[in-house]
């Protein structure tokens, strides 16, 4: 399955925020985001010691962006007056259940705004409406709390705790599993209208 031209390549949030869907061409950009917060993105995410160099960045965008093509991923970077802060994706896409997974970064600095929970409603809302899942899921490591609120206040349901389940160099990660079914998201929807 191939996304339809009904996907935006480009969703302006605000003034300040917009998505832009994964390409090679932004791999500077991106490259500088990492090693800008590598410190603090080191401390969650287990993909930080592998992204090193421009042509590191360049292969994961381009994969990136065959992915997207090919239907199997949704990914964008997140831009706060045209310098890239974080990325935003629908991940795991499982078609024949009808579910995803949302996955998400925030450079440091961008943090507290409300941006990355504003990125996950436009996702979900795609994830639902556009590409008709049924559930869609956020995975957090336990001692990230930042990240863990974002879930709880759209609304998800929190599943429980993997544990162990994400390797981080040597040591082992626990992640909270949140989760949120379509009609639940219609219903959150039509009590904020």
């Amino acid at each position: 399955m191939t996304y339809n031209s009904s996907i935006p390549s480009i969703i302006r949030l605000s003034e300040e925020i917009d998505l832009r869907i994964s390409s090679p061409d932004q791999a500077e950009a991106l490259i500088q985001a990492i090693e800008n917060n590598r410190t603090y993105l080191g401390e969650f995410l287990p993909w930080v010691p592998y992204m090193n160099t421009l042509s590191d960045s360049i292969t994961y965008l381009t994969q990136s962006q065959v992915n997207c093509a090919a239907g199997t991923e949704l990914s964008y970077n997140v831009y706060k007056n045209n310098t890239l802060i974080g990325r935003i994706g629908i991940h795991q896409i499982d078609r024949s259940n009808n579910n995803a997974s949302i996955g998400y970064w925030l450079s440091e600095g961008a943090q507290g705004n409300g941006i990355i929970t504003t990125c996950c409603t436009t996702l979900i809302d795609i994830g639902f409406e556009q590409l008709d899942f049924h559930r869609l899921e956020i995975l957090t490591a336990t001692h990230n709390r930042k990240s863990s609120a974002i879930p709880i206040r759209l609304g998800f349901f929190h599943e429980g705790i993997m544990r162990q389940v994400e390797r981080h160099g040597n040591q082992y990660f626990d992640l909270n599993i949140f989760s949120i079914l379509k009609e639940e998201w219609k219903e959150i929807c039509k009590q904020n209208i």
